[in-house]
């Protein structure tokens, strides 16, 4: 499929088709507006590099500066209305055909591309004339020079991804019926000319030749900046990445090499089968897959958070009872060697409580960033489990007995807990404050007459009522090698994973947590 980018690019895979979507063969793009707060965009900026390099060393920032220019064309995002041709539609989708001419909008989308992939309620049957007024032989009318007045309102269209939870806005019939009238008096003759080969085939998939080798294979789900520079460096080289899932053509890239499988189906297909699975997409989807992976009895390493609904969690402990040991998670903080040194210098006995206050900075969001769909839910799933996690690992995930979350004035999350031992917990996460190299954290752990104090992972000072008692520190980019290459030891050690408990308290906690916050955001006034 060709997408367009600096230039007009074939290449790429297609968008996946679910049962109640269409697929458009596009013959025109007029587009509206271009989104520019979708995605974190850095500035290039010499002084930030270098404060990023004293924090976490070259390679990371290496990594991190490859995997971020590699996501350029991710970022050009446009809502666009456009006409085509059906090609295919779902079982479930009714009223249209391969073959009708049709007109569409694109919430979210590059510059151009060659097919597009659509809910029903975005696209609208027309008559063949008004296709015909914008066709051009062998190619697709880009019009982005067309005069354009008098466009209805689409504020809630642009941004728009059927995965984000939130319903589509009415105003898509008007900006419909506005496209119909406007392709009817368009010059095609004027509009940038972008060729396609008629011969195209649609591909959402790129297999790749058999590799016969002893190694284990895997499967990683969502190929977004996290995977690129915390996971993928870090699996071992016993294990094989022999497929990966995206859901985003341009994050995938120009398929040219064919080391393993490419897809852009957001689940595994019923004919996959692996004995590994990362598991690193978007929030919601995190559950489904890996309790498929554990049905099929492979092992799954998840990124957090685990789930986003009780109903989810349900399924998921049920399924890690069935199949015992075979789930990991990344909790990455629970790996911190620093702890070792906290649990030695406090003298910790099973049981013994340890005392928890942090704060947390949290770069701010863009407007339309995924984070703040509502299947993502709010900061204290997103981000604000970490902590709680830590917390919980910290106490031998003792049950909680209180908690509170309260909304400051600035949008400061403030979170309490307390525990069966009597151990407490105080966070406020805020996005309010320095950017300088991202997210930031303060850690004090109080227990026996001891406190500790852990700086963004890295930075370890322990002391009681006459002395220090210890200095340390890590480069913090290393706790994904304990986490990801140590959750891979333990699958060739047969050591088991997660318990069943851990990720029940852990989940249960953070899900009463958003409860309590969502309440609180439907009493506020608007």
């Amino acid at each position: 499929m060709h997408i367009l980018g600096k230039q007009w690019l074939d290449g790429y895979l297609d968008y996946h088709m679910s049962d109640r979507e269409v697929r458009v063969a596009v013959k025109a793009w007029l587009p509206l507006e271009t989104l520019r707060d979708m995605y974190f965009l850095q500035s290039r900026s010499v002084r930030r590099v270098w404060n990023y390099f004293r924090e976490v060393g070259f390679r990371a920032v290496l990594n991190k500066i490859m995997s971020r220019r590699a996501e350029w064309l991710r970022n050009i995002r446009v809502i666009a209305v456009g006409a085509g041709e059906v090609l295919e539609v779902g079982q479930h989708v009714r009223g249209l055909e391969p073959g009708a001419p049709v007109v569409f909008i694109a919430p979210c989308h590059p510059q151009c591309v060659e097919r597009i992939v659509l809910p029903t309620a975005l696209v609208c049957k027309v008559s063949a004339q008004v296709l015909s007024q914008v066709t051009v032989p062998g190619g697709i009318a880009l019009l982005e020079n067309q005069p354009i007045k008098h466009v209805p309102g689409y504020e809630g269209l642009a941004g728009w991804h059927q995965l984000s939870g939130l319903p589509l806005p009415a105003e898509r019939g008007r900006l419909l019926a506005w496209a119909e009238e406007e392709f009817k008096s368009a010059d095609a003759a004027s509009a940038r000319r972008l060729s396609v080969n008629a011969d195209s085939k649609v591909q959402e998939r790129a297999e790749t030749r058999a590799i016969c080798d002893r190694r284990l294979t895997a499967c990683i789900f969502g190929l977004g900046n996290y995977v690129k520079t915390c996971i993928l460096p870090n699996i071992d080289p016993r294990i094989r990445v022999a497929g990966i899932h995206e859901i985003d053509p341009t994050q995938l890239g120009r398929i040219r090499r064919r080391e393993c499988v490419y897809d852009t189906c957001g689940q595994a297909r019923p004919d996959e089968k692996y004995d590994v699975y990362f598991v690193a997409g978007y929030h919601h989807t995190h559950a489904d897959l890996a309790v498929h992976a554990l049905k099929q009895g492979a092992w799954v390493i998840v990124e957090k958070p685990l789930v986003t609904t009780s109903e989810q969690l349900d399924r998921l402990l049920k399924a890690m009872r069935d199949h015992p040991g075979r789930l990991f998670t990344g909790f990455h903080k629970r790996f911190n060697p620093l702890l070792n040194f906290a649990r030695s210098d406090m003298v910790h006995r099973p049981g013994m409580p340890i005392n928890y206050s942090c704060i947390v900075y949290e770069v701010p969001l863009p407007r339309r960033h995924w984070y703040n769909w509502p299947n993502s839910c709010s900061r204290l799933v997103s981000n604000g489990c970490h902590w709680l996690d830590q917390f919980l690992f910290l106490n031998d995930f003792c049950p909680y007995t209180r908690y509170s979350v309260w909304r400051g004035g600035n949008g400061d999350a403030h979170v309490s807990v307390e525990l069966e031992n009597g151990a407490t917990f105080g966070m406020i996460l805020t996005d309010a404050g320095s950017r300088r190299i991202g997210v930031q954290d303060h850690i004090e752990l109080r227990s026996s007459g001891v406190t500790v104090k852990i700086d963004n992972d890295s930075r370890y000072v322990a002391e009681d009522d006459s002395r220090i008692l210890r200095r340390a520190s890590i480069n913090k980019f290393d706790l994904y090698k304990y986490t990801y290459g140590g959750h891979c030891r333990r699958i060739f050690a047969g050591s088991g994973g997660a318990s069943v408990e851990s990720v029940e308290r852990t989940c249960r906690l953070v899900l009463d947590l958003e409860e309590l916050w969502q309440e609180q955001r439907l009493d506020e006034k608007p």
